[in-house]
């Protein structure tokens, strides 16, 4: 029988070729229809809607090829080619009204929203989606699927389905994580998209740009999601809410106002049409202008500069900072000089730059005095002609405070151009101790001038062993150490064997210590030193009258031994603003020319404050000094 079908075969082929009826292998992936099965989740979607967009609308129009979600959130996409579906990314429509999440069993979603992955994928996600988004900006899959796992600190494939990760192996924990982050995620989009499809309709928004935006905000945001969900998880008085965490992401980190979306999608179309920019050659032929502000105690620094290298080779670095009068002044910069850990051990680090190297990838080099700081920057060109200035200036350097300087109609004129820059550091995390008061430049020894020590029982600590109790204490003062200052006392804690930490709320007000909950301590070892990170968990670093934290943002606290004694550490993985604009001398000279500090109205300094002079003198010094 194998024979006979064999001869069969080439009998058909045969009889095919002497009449023309052939047909060849791209026949097949272009023409032949097949199916494509897979599954929609944030938690399983049964009853939303699944297609192939062929047109790139993030829209199931009805001539595409489309279907239903069952249980599980299964799918099957039939009459679709093989090349349909190697070229065109999956669409998930949930349906208002109709869809359900599994993760709540019998619960009908109540805002439409859309989720997408790229082509050749078959597990759509609010991560995937993140993906797909990235695709869209012009990078390859592989590209975007590791940018965003970089975000998510995993190297899990997004195209796994991480619910059913969750019931077995050694990477349980690890999908349980990405299930969670997909949760805060889809509460995200899904919230962004019922305060805004009204907005966006009346102004004409299409939805693919509406989503874009949203997407591209939350991307920025999702290490800072990442962080949020292992903390919730990590700390046992927290049950995971991710309601809760969107709802905080939201407001402190998605920056879409109803008001100004249609000069927010602008600057965002402007941003994914970007080029790769040739910052060598642009420091070379008339430099790049910055922006920088910080708003504390009441009161908004503002600051600009200038970057260049001549035909020379002569480097030019100028700074300025605005004044209480509203006058720039020409400032000499102050470095830091912290102590820093290299591989050379301990070093004074000063951070000026002394130099840019131009690099034969397009990039530069901002080189410092300690060479383990240096930075090397790429940038794409942002086309910014008839946009919206105070949008623009929301990105710029430190808090974005710059943007209220600015009439909020204001638009940018012909020719002006902003350059995103990205930051890649020598050393992935700088680990630094800061000095203050008296420690000025040097660590002390003297115990009165302990910089950044940590003390227990009036006594500076002088190795980690000591820090170490077998059990708790009944009396915390000689077994815990200051972490954070409240408004009624001060968190103290408490080091225990076996990698626990338990926090105390001591209130010197009511004279009484309450136990909080516990975090975790491990030893890791960096440049040949031992530095021990001590994990907070997020209800006791974000209490409501914390004052000041020893704290980062990531929750966690270094200790090491520096000269003799334990001393609190500072821990930055992201020295530059990622992100950032910098702008071209038509942009540069348009800000300066309308800048205004009254416009920062509501702040409490502005009583006392002028508005930028807007003489000719004032504003040729500008001119002659910045640009």
């Amino acid at each position: 029988m194998k024979l006979q079908h064999t001869l069969l075969s080439l009998f058909v082929i045969g009889a095919l070729s002497a009449c023309g009826g052939s047909y060849s292998s791209d026949d097949t992936y272009t023409a032949l229809t097949t199916s494509v099965t897979g599954k929609a989740a944030d938690g399983y979607l049964s009853n939303a809607k699944v297609c192939l967009d062929l047109n790139s609308n993030k829209m199931c129009d009805s001539d595409e090829p489309s279907t239903i979600t069952g249980e599980g959130g299964t799918f099957t996409l039939t009459g679709v080619t093989r090349a349909q579906i190697d070229a065109n990314p999956l669409l998930v429509e949930i349906i208002a009204g109709e869809t359900i999440d599994e993760d709540e069993p019998g619960v009908v979603l109540t805002q439409g929203y859309t989720l997408s992955a790229p082509a050749g994928y078959t597990f759509v996600s609010p991560l995937t989606t993140l993906v797909q988004n990235e695709v869209d900006n012009g990078s390859s899959v592989n590209e975007a699927e590791v940018a965003v796992q970089g975000k998510l600190g995993t190297t899990l494939s997004l195209n796994e389905d991480y619910i059913a990760g969750t019931e077995t192996g050694e990477d349980a924990d690890e999908f349980k994580k990405l299930h969670q982050i997909a949760q805060v995620t889809a509460n995200i989009i899904a919230n962004n998209i019922a305060l805004l499809e009204e907005t966006a309709d009346a102004a004409n928004i299409d939805l693919d740009d509406l989503i874009s935006l949203i997407i591209n905000e939350i991307f920025d945001a999702l290490d800072e999601i990442t962080v949020q969900v292992k903390l919730a998880e990590a700390d046992d008085n927290i049950t995971f809410d991710a309601d809760s965490i969107a709802t905080t992401i939201d407001d402190e980190l998605i920056a879409i106002e109803q008001d100004t979306l249609v000069d927010q999608v602008a600057q965002n179309e402007a941003e994914n049409a970007s080029t790769t920019s040739n910052l060598a050659e642009l420091i070379k032929n008339g430099g790049i202008n910055w922006f920088w502000s910080e708003r504390e105690d009441g009161y908004v620094a503002l600051g600009f500069g200038h970057l260049s290298v001549d035909s020379d080779d002569v480097f030019t670095d100028i700074e300025y900072e605005i004044n209480a009068e509203g006058i720039a002044e020409e400032r000499e910069y102050d470095p830091e000089t912290d102590l820093v850990l290299t591989s050379e051990g301990w070093i004074i680090g000063d951070d000026t730059i002394t130099n840019i190297t131009l690099n034969a990838d397009q990039s530069i080099t901002l080189v410092m005095t300690t060479t383990a700081l240096n930075e090397t920057v790429t940038g794409t060109e942002l086309i910014l002609d008839g946009l919206n200035v105070k949008t623009a200036l929301m990105h710029t350097g430190g808090d974005g405070s710059w943007a209220g300087t600015v009439d909020s109609s204001l638009i940018f004129p012909d020719g002006s151009i902003a350059y995103q820059l990205s930051f890649e550091q020598t050393m992935s995390t700088l680990y630094s101790l800061n000095f203050y008061g008296s420690c000025d430049t040097k660590v002390s020894t003297n115990p009165e001038d302990n910089c950044n020590g940590v003390w227990i029982a009036n006594t500076p600590v002088q190795d980690l062993e000591s820090l170490i109790v077998s059990d708790s204490s009944d009396d915390i003062n000689d077994s815990a150490f200051r972490v954070i200052n409240v408004s009624n006392g001060h968190i103290f804690a408490e080091v225990v064997t076996g990698g626990v930490v338990h926090f105390y709320n001591r209130n010197s007000e009511a004279d009484t210590t309450v136990q909080l909950s516990s975090g975790t301590w491990q030893d890791i070892t960096v440049h040949g030193k031992t530095l021990r990170a001590i994990n907070a968990p997020a209800s006791v670093v974000n209490m409501d009258n914390n004052a000041w934290s020893d704290f980062e943002d990531s929750n966690t606290l270094y200790l090491t031994v520096v000269e003799g004694y334990v001393r609190k550490l500072s821990a930055d993985d992201d020295f530059g603003d990622d992100g950032e604009y910098v702008f071209n001398t038509i942009a540069a000279e348009y800000i300066l020319a309308n800048a205004d500090r009254d416009n920062l109205a509501g702040d409490t300094f502005t009583e006392t404050l002028k508005a930028i002079d807007d003489t000719t003198e004032t504003r040729e010094f500008t001119k002659q000094n910045l640009l």
